[in-house]
């Protein structure tokens, strides 16, 4: 028999505490979530998703290789376009028109030297101007042929007579004969002497080269001096 316990509280009992209420506290908001619906492909339709853009072979060695290729053509043949614009050489063939009116004042000027009824200052002048349009034709040659224009030795006689004026040549014949050789001469040079000079600037104007208007600008200059020790000559013996 257990003895009887005491009445009152005992001091080794934890007291019983009654149970306090749970109060929720906030929580964090949550995006809804979309619920997939039959209706989608109309209200969001998606983008189909095709392959990107490859070249064939891009992907190895030989097609990488073949591409290479490819570009170094293309750009061989963009510098060989470039290169023919920037280096096209100017048209020539005016520059043979220039050697033959030089070659008709050489003749006149050759003639009028072997004469023995003219006077010394035409003499003189045409002595002057057979060695200075002579050695003008001489450079006018050297370029052209400098430039890749190839002549025929054979034919280059011809050529450059193709423009000699039988006319002039008759008359100086005929005034060799009957005393006006001087009047002749003088008139025969001035013109083909002008003729050569209206030549010359259109040659001029027409060529861009540095070198050939140098020569062409040099031409000029010296039957300019001709022109003027003709007229000189021609006052003096006609005052």
């Amino acid at each position: 028999m257990q003895p009887n316990q005491p009445y009152g509280p005992n001091p080794n009992q934890v007291p019983n505490t009654p149970p306090q209420p749970y109060v929720q506290g906030p929580q964090p908001l949550q995006a809804p979530t979309h619920q997939p619906s039959d209706y989608d492909f109309i209200m969001s339709p998606q983008k189909a998703k095709g392959p990107g853009l490859k070249l064939p072979g891009a992907g190895s060695i030989i097609g990488r290789i073949a591409l290479v290729v490819v570009g170094l053509i293309v750009l061989l043949m963009i510098f060989t376009i470039l290169k023919s614009v920037f280096n096209r050489k100017p048209d020539l063939t005016p520059f043979v028109g220039i050697m033959q009116d030089q070659q008709q004042v050489i003749l006149i000027a050759t003639d009028a030297a072997g004469q023995t009824a003219i006077t010394q200052d035409d003499k003189n002048i045409a002595l002057t101007a057979k060695l200075t349009v002579n050695t003008d034709q001489k450079k006018v040659y050297n370029y052209l042929t400098g430039n890749g224009v190839k002549f025929n030795e054979k034919a280059f006689p011809t050529l450059l007579n193709a423009r000699v004026d039988s006319r002039i040549t008759s008359q100086l014949a005929t005034a060799a004969t009957n005393s006006t050789y001087d009047t002749t001469f003088r008139s025969a040079m001035q013109q083909k002497l002008t003729t050569y000079m209206q030549d010359l600037k259109q040659v001029y104007t027409a060529n861009k080269g540095p070198v050939g208007r140098g020569i062409l600008n040099d031409n000029y200059n010296n039957a300019e001096k001709l022109l003027k020790q003709l007229n000189q000559a021609g006052s003096q013996q006609n005052p």
